[in-house]
């Protein structure tokens, strides 16, 4: 009687078996159609951003790599004498600390 209901609604337990009779589920197809139009980029990566979290396809600032490029300067161009944490070597000296 179970397993009449079970063919019926169309649906298997979480535990069935393999030894219960076969019930054969039609699977719906999936059609994608194309595009209607064009998404412009910028509202492509605002759903990206959105969606993901993350610019996937492309960044907004890279239409702009060239103009950074020209007209700024990377932190560690001409600093030469300075150690890692940022100190100035010829300036180091000795400290005295009273007892």
């Amino acid at each position: 009687q179970r397993l009449q209901k079970e063919i019926a609604s169309g649906q298997q337990g979480l535990f069935a078996t393999s030894d219960s009779s076969e019930v054969a589920v039609e699977v719906p197809g999936l059609q994608l159609q194309p595009a209607a139009q064009e998404v412009p980029e910028r509202e492509r990566l605002q759903w990206e951003r959105e969606l993901l979290g993350v610019y996937l396809s492309s960044h907004p600032l890279d239409d702009y790599q060239q103009y950074f490029s020209e007209n700024t300067m990377s932190l560690g161009v001409g600093i030469t004498d300075f150690d890692h944490f940022g100190h100035n070597l010829h300036t180091k000296r000795r400290l005295r600390l009273r007892r």
